[in-house]
């Protein structure tokens, strides 16, 4: 999933709302070394699916 210009904040709760259902940690909320400004949330579904909530032009 991503979004246009979603608040840091907004991934962090993602990935938080996932695993209080069932879903499991695949990587803590932060910046991430795929490309400049990308920051994302990982998490595995209850199914095993890896979803990714990400910003893709994040600025500190």
């Amino acid at each position: 999933m991503a979004n246009r210009r979603p608040a840091r904040q907004q991934n962090c709760t993602l990935g938080r709302a996932a695993q209080a259902v069932g879903g499991i940690d695949n990587g803590a909320p932060g910046p991430c070394d795929y490309h400049p400004g990308n920051y994302a949330a990982l998490v595995y579904d209850p199914e095993g699916n890896n979803i990714k909530a990400v910003i893709h032009d994040y600025a500190e």
